[in-house]
């Protein structure tokens, strides 16, 4: 999201869901099925030609992305780390 790259999601485990049901929703994902789906193939290819064939919808869904992402995550992460040790030290 945060590069701003059009995305098609697989859920592959149910606790997925809610993540992809809010990035579906923002419209940064096209979630097209679970894994397990017999016609999962052929959802994918679909959803495939349809972006390819819309950049429209791929600069909507990119922006959606980096709306929501600003890419700084794991700097934020390092530095909560950072902050704990230096607690635990003093």
């Amino acid at each position: 999201a945060a590069t701003g790259t059009p995305a098609i999601a697989i859920r592959t485990a149910e606790n997925q869901r809610v993540n992809l049901e809010g990035l579906s929703e923002s419209g940064s994902l096209t979630w097209v099925g679970d894994s397990s789906d017999t016609d999962l193939e052929a959802k994918v290819v679909c959803e495939l030609k349809r972006l390819t064939g819309d950049a429209t919808r791929r600069a909507m869904m990119s922006r959606a992305g980096q709306a929501l992402v600003d890419g700084l995550g794991a700097m934020r992460v390092a530095e909560a780390i950072c902050e704990l040790r230096t607690k635990t030290q003093v």
